[in-house]
């Protein structure tokens, strides 16, 4: 019996783990887990940051079409206008306004027909030193108060936030008759005008690469103006063509030659694949560095020496 007894438990002995084996087991369980934990862990952050900039990226994308297109598209009687920039807590405080522009910004919700609207960026004030953009709505009686004190006060208007957490906005125009860009563009210097062009500058609080964009503004072309030209060049048309009704058939004869070879002339003009040239009129669009970065050493253009800086 005694032998059996022993023999039984040498077996179970055997096929048992000791309390050693058991702490290093649960050990390296644990190791592999905390491993495993990490790399999931990382994984999702990284999901989350790529979904995060996808976002960024997408919004900003709306953002820079919405301004393209409402700047762009501004009908030839609208004007533009900017005060001198002011400086609030360390932020820029910036209005650039929009008249007789009733089209400009609108939204499913928002009532078309302003008599004023315009891009205000300044102060952010869920976020201390942050700036943000915002449109503002002003109905017929604000824009008479506007006019009047030549500022905004916190309750005109129906605002609309557009983009925010921003470090900067800047802004610039060019005039097309200076060939200089400005920092503002004012009602008082510039009351019949509008600039050729709009430049503007995003920075942003985690000293990322900057968004720089260049926005084109339509030429004004005055109705009473171009009316008179026209009829004036119909009238030097009109004698022109009584005149030329006493030459003989002869001349008419003679000028033949000369009629081709103004045609000849005028086709100088164009390229060896019957397109027209460029006549003058320079780039469709201003260089810009690659990259994105803003030119060093474009005349004209912002940082270059056209600023006059």
């Amino acid at each position: 019996m005694n032998h059996s007894t022993r023999t039984a438990r040498l077996k179970i002995s055997e096929r048992a783990f000791t309390l050693l084996e058991l702490i290093i087991g649960i050990g390296l369980i644990g190791i592999v887990l905390t491993g495993v934990y990490k790399v999931a862990s990382a994984s999702i952050m990284l999901s989350d940051k790529v979904l995060t900039r996808q976002h960024d990226d997408m919004h900003m994308h709306s953002f820079m079409s919405v301004m393209k297109r409402n700047i762009e598209d501004i009908p030839g009687n609208a004007k533009i206008n900017m005060e001198p920039p002011q400086g609030s807590g360390g932020v820029v405080r910036a209005e650039i306004a929009f008249e007789d522009y009733p089209l400009a910004f609108s939204w499913a919700g928002v009532a078309a027909g302003s008599k004023m609207i315009f891009i205000v960026s300044g102060p952010d004030n869920a976020l201390q030193g942050a700036t943000k953009i915002e449109i503002l709505y002003l109905d017929q009686e604000e824009a008479e108060i506007y006019l009047e004190n030549g500022s905004l006060s916190q309750d005109m208007g129906m605002s609309i936030v557009l983009m925010s957490g921003l470090k900067s906005v800047t802004w610039n125009f060019f005039d097309q008759r200076d060939k200089e860009w400005k920092e503002d563009w004012s009602r008082e210097d510039h009351s019949n005008d509008r600039p050729s062009m709009v430049y503007m500058e995003i920075a942003f609080l985690d000293d990322s690469e900057p968004i720089r964009s260049y926005y084109w503004v339509p030429t004004v072309e005055d109705p009473a103006a171009v009316a008179r030209a026209t009829q004036s060049g119909n009238s030097r048309g009109n004698g022109r063509t009584s005149g030329s009704r006493g030459n003989s058939s002869g001349d008419r004869r003679g000028d033949s030659t000369d009629g081709r070879g103004d045609r000849g002339r005028g086709d100088r003009g164009r390229s060896d694949d019957g397109r027209k040239g460029s006549g003058g009129r320079g780039p469709v669009r201003p260089p810009t560095s690659s990259g994105g970065k803003r030119p060093t050493g474009s005349s004209g253009l912002p940082g270059g020496p056209g600023r006059g800086k």
